[in-house]
């Protein structure tokens, strides 16, 4: 499992949060087998992603159009460079609610 990090420059947290939401709209639409993912994000602008997925499904997410385009300028939109890490579960109950 990987966590991702990073907060946003200040007003770009709602672009960040459409770019994210269009992924999740593409994923839902594509289905993959084998991926977990989910978003979340403390305050505003900081953001907080969890991935949990086989090396083939992670390519099928890098395939995606719109992970392309939020790939492709997340960069502009961070303050900071993502901080990158390896990470698991350590206990859950009911595995958290869809947004």
């Amino acid at each position: 499992m990987k966590l991702i990090s990073y907060t946003t420059r200040p007003g770009q947290a709602a672009a960040n949060r459409e770019k994210i939401e269009a992924v999740f709209a593409a994923l839902h639409a594509a289905r993959p087998e084998d991926f977990s993912y989910m978003v979340v994000e403390a305050g505003e602008g900081e953001f907080f992603h969890i991935v949990h997925a086989t090396p083939a499904a992670i390519e099928h997410l890098q395939a995606m159009p719109a992970f392309q385009a939020f790939s492709a300028t997340v960069g502009e939109r961070q303050q900071a460079p993502s901080n990158r890490r390896d990470a698991r579960v350590v206990g859950s109950y009911g595995t958290l609610v869809r947004a």
